[in-house]
């Protein structure tokens, strides 16, 4: 059976850039054994977990790369050398899920304050006060928008690692299609032959 034709490169990294789950999904499922076959993996749920820490990396570093790099070799070379390094760790959340929200909005989508309260469903002046004041007493070792950024990227590698390991090109069932205008020859049934018979 012949494979899935790929996209062009530039389709998987503006679907990349746009965090558009049907564009990774065709993503895990185009390269998942394209790039088991240059791994040394052999579990292929081992290998799936290191496959969607590798898309997930590529994903968020995204706006990166170039319209002709090769998405295979970027996803292969982003696949981790250690096992530990197959699972993104959970990030502990201090946020409400209204501030996580209009934060992530904020520092990570990179959107106006107007914008944010209409999506949230506050006044702009209220919106804009509170990421001012989150922002102000934000008092962590790691600067406010890394740790956004930190939440996403294990957001992400969670979507990804839920999908289902595709199947594998060798096992997929061959359908034989029809040739046009050929002519099938229909056996009759028992009653037609009776049928004929009588009449």
């Amino acid at each position: 059976m012949k494979e899935r034709i790929l996209l062009p490169n530039i389709r998987y990294i503006h679907g990349f850039r746009n965090k558009e789950d049907r564009l990774i999904h065709r993503a895990y499922n185009d390269f998942f054994f394209k790039v088991y076959d240059l791994q040394s993996v052999q579990d292929q749920t081992k290998f799936k977990m290191g496959f969607s820490a590798a898309l997930t990396h590529v994903i968020m570093n995204a706006e990166q790369l170039n319209d002709e790099d090769d998405i295979l070799n970027i996803i292969n070379s982003h696949f981790p050398e250690n096992e530990a390094d197959f699972f993104i760790e959970e990030v502990e959340l201090k946020f409400s899920d209204e501030d996580l929200l209009m934060l992530t909005l904020h520092y990570n989508q990179k959107l106006d304050t107007k914008a944010i309260a209409i999506r949230i469903g506050k006044s702009e002046s209220d919106t804009k006060e509170r990421i001012e004041k989150i922002s102000r007493m934000w008092a962590q070792d790691m600067p406010l928008e890394e740790y956004l950024t930190q939440i996403e990227k294990r957001n992400i590698f969670k979507r990804i690692s839920e999908f289902m390991i595709p199947i594998a090109p060798s096992h997929r069932k061959k359908i034989k299609k029809p040739t046009v205008g050929e002519i099938k020859k229909v056996e009759e049934t028992f009653w037609q032959k009776v049928l004929r018979f009588i009449s």
